[in-house]
């Protein structure tokens, strides 16, 4: 028993001693010996009914932002690089937290430069607004007696003297028409150029004009060389220039590209190809051909005439043509039909097929084919088929190489500033008037070269065609405008329309 309880004495007071042993200066007396109560940074009460998070110190931040400033300076198409600089950046400022205590930092931001340099600009592009406003009063109608070379009532051809009524309507029209073009604008193209370069852009030629030969059938050394010091308008090629398809590419490109090293405004391709014994292209190349306009006016069909016309101006223009000098608005065997009703309407019919065909019609020969004393009986007979083509898209008027006497100037129509006058006016006509052919013997008997283009330009024309002698027909202009009888301003007019109608082509 003593030695049992001897035993037990000395297990509890070895467990005293290990008990002690944990004890530590921060022991709390409220816990058992040897556990140390360790304080929390922050103190929660556990309790969830009165439970409360303490409140940090609010702590202030400034955002931060890097801000570059692009440079005022106004440049086309400016690109932006970065490089350093010693331009500073706003500083900006953050306060962090560090344990209980905020602490400021200040930061910097990294000195930078925005540096532009310019590139090519872009080509300018002027926008296109088209704007027609036409008012019709209603018509008047009133009684005309004339002695003409054709009856007024049957339009038969007679010469009879009939009683017509004739009715006309008062229109009023305003038309604002600005075109879309790319790169240098054409009044721009036009202030590049030279005097004597301007007024070569109011010719077109034939290749025998250019090169001093005949029956052209390539592009050789002289029309390189002629092409290089007349860089003229265009070209008008006849069944003389033509052998093949692929002939007539390399003519037209060579020249093109021959026009090209001086210029970069190209050349107008043009032919006469108006049916029947004056079809060129069709006679020797294999493309559809026009029956005479007489016959068109017989059958009296201007659909299947529309048709006909888009299909040759299809072709024409995929063998590289620009005009065709085609229909005659003439009321005369030439023409459609004596009845200028029947012609108007043909005339209108091969106009729009020959430009949605691709090919800008060329209408002949203005004011007809008729002579009257008065202008009012000139209009009435004369002019409807002209207006109807106007009316329907033609931009190039051929004028006529006879005397009218309604015109009182004793002039062909082709010198005649009335007649010029009357198509802007009556006919409302702000397209391109070209002259007839210039070397015709009914021109070259009368007027020398460079009499007879002094007279086109002061009279009216835009564009002389076939020249007898270019050199002396440009020449001739270029000495009128140094002496003050042409004024420059009118040569640049014109030649401002003809780059437009260029651009419109895509041949600048």
């Amino acid at each position: 028993m003593n030695s049992f309880r001897r035993l037990v004495l000395t297990f509890m007071s070895c467990c005293v001693l290990l008990g002690g042993c944990g004890r530590t200066e921060q022991s709390d007396n409220s816990m058992p010996d040897g556990i140390v109560n360790v304080q929390p940074s922050e103190t929660y009460d556990l309790n969830e009914d009165d439970y409360e998070e303490e409140e940090d110190e609010p702590v202030q931040t400034t955002t931060s932002f890097v801000y570059e400033y692009e440079e005022t300076t106004t440049v086309p198409r400016a690109r932006g690089y970065v490089a350093d600089g010693n331009r500073r950046r706003p500083e900006t400022t953050t306060r962090v937290r560090d344990d209980n205590s905020i602490t400021p930092r200040t930061t910097a931001s990294k000195p930078r430069k925005i540096v532009t340099r310019a590139t090519a600009p872009r080509p300018k592009v002027v926008t296109s607004i088209v704007t027609v406003t036409k008012i019709v009063t209603a018509p008047a109608t009133s009684e005309v007696t004339v002695t003409a070379d054709t009856d007024v009532s049957s339009q038969t051809g007679t010469g009879q003297t009939g009683t017509g009524k004739v009715t006309t309507t008062k229109s009023k029209t305003t038309t604002t028409v600005t075109t879309t073009f790319k790169g240098k604008s054409p009044k721009k193209i036009v202030s590049e150029m030279t005097l004597k370069q301007k007024v070569c852009q109011m010719f077109i030629v034939t290749p025998e004009q250019l090169s001093g030969g005949s029956k052209v059938t390539e592009a050789n050394t002289s029309i390189k060389k002629k092409l290089a010091s007349y860089p003229v308008a265009g070209v008008l090629l006849s069944e003389d220039n033509l052998r093949s398809e692929t002939q007539l590419s390399a003519l037209m490109t060579n020249m093109q590209y021959y026009i090209g090293k001086n210029s970069d405004v190209k050349l107008f391709f043009a032919v006469c190809e108006q049916g029947g014994d004056n079809s060129p292209v069709a006679e020797k190349l294999d493309i559809k051909k026009l029956s005479e306009q007489e016959e068109y006016g017989l059958e009296n069909k201007p659909d299947e005439l529309e048709k006909a016309g888009k299909e040759v101006g299809k072709e024409l223009a995929k063998l590289g043509f620009h005009i065709n000098f085609a229909p005659s608005a003439s009321t005369d065997k030439n023409g459609y039909s004596s009845d200028a009703e029947i012609a108007a309407e043909l005339v209108k019919a091969m106009v729009k097929g020959l430009d949605s065909g691709g090919v800008a019609p060329a209408v002949s020969a203005f004011p007809g084919s008729e002579d009257f004393d008065t202008r009012f009986k000139l209009k009435a007979f004369n002019y409807l088929p002209f207006r109807k083509a106007i009316e329907n898209g033609a931009q190039f008027v051929q004028m006529s190489d006879k005397n009218f006497k309604a015109f009182d100037d004793e002039l062909p129509a082709v010198f005649s500033s009335t007649a010029y006058k009357s198509l802007r006016v009556d006919l409302d006509f702000d397209g391109i008037a070209v002259t007839c052919r210039l070397d015709k013997s009914s021109i070259t008997k009368k007027y020398d070269p460079d009499e007879a283009a002094v007279l086109a330009v002061k009279a009216g024309a835009d564009i002389l065609l076939a020249p007898k002698d270019l050199d002396e027909a440009v020449d001739a202009i270029c000495k009128a405008v140094e002496d003050g009888e042409i004024e420059e301003s009118k040569i640049d007019e014109i030649v401002e329309k003809i780059i437009i109608r260029k651009k419109l082509m895509e041949l600048c």
